[in-house]
């Protein structure tokens, strides 16, 4: 939203947008609203946590997300104005999105992710599999944005714990899924 005022500058456009505080905008919007740009149509999802008026973009005809800083490749964002428990709700919303919904976020992290949670699950087979075809993303494209969602669903511990290395720590610390969540994020707020 930073961009908004210089982009005015340029022209004259409608800025869609949940928070009337936001400069600029011009057409509010809401969970569940539906948006057609002519050349895409998005679904609204609020999804708080991040912020309290977060929300992502979907397009299920064109299966992509634009998820801003609630999901990230390897993480999620962190909660700066939501709760825990408003985040975790948030991610699972989006986890029951299509596998082949191609994700677009905030920004560019998964290195930084996977150093994270490397040192959390050091021995954890999907997930040094994983580094493998980042480091080929980054090589061949210069980039690991955007990825599909089904493998973020195998791989990434924040959207849950369906991968048997995510589920055995779980079992260790006797922790239900939501715990999960709030000890890794907490741990990566920390990292």
């Amino acid at each position: 939203t930073s961009g908004i005022k210089n982009l005015l500058t340029f022209k004259n456009i409608k800025v869609y947008s949940p928070n009337s505080l936001i400069i600029g905008t011009t057409n509010l919007i809401n969970d569940k609203d539906y948006l057609d740009c002519d050349f895409i149509d998005f679904q609204i999802i609020a999804t708080p946590g991040h912020t309290l008026d977060h929300i992502v973009y979907y397009s299920k005809k064109n299966n992509i997300l634009f998820c801003g800083d609630t999901l990230f490749s390897l993480g999620c964002g962190k909660i700066f104005e939501g709760s825990y428990e408003q985040m975790f709700k948030s991610l699972q919303a989006l986890n029951k999105l299509p596998d082949d919904t191609i994700v677009y976020c905030g920004h560019e992290y998964t290195v930084q992710n996977y150093k994270f949670l490397n040192s959390v699950f050091p021995d954890h087979k999907e997930l040094s599999n994983y580094k493998n075809v980042i480091d080929e993303l980054l090589f061949k494209e210069k980039r690991s944005i955007p990825f599909r969602l089904g493998n973020e669903k195998i791989v990434n511990p924040f959207l849950g714990s369906k991968n048997s290395g995510y589920l055995q720590f779980m079992l260790e610390k006797k922790f239900n899924e939501f715990k999960f969540f709030k000890h890794l994020r907490s741990l990566k707020d920390n990292y």
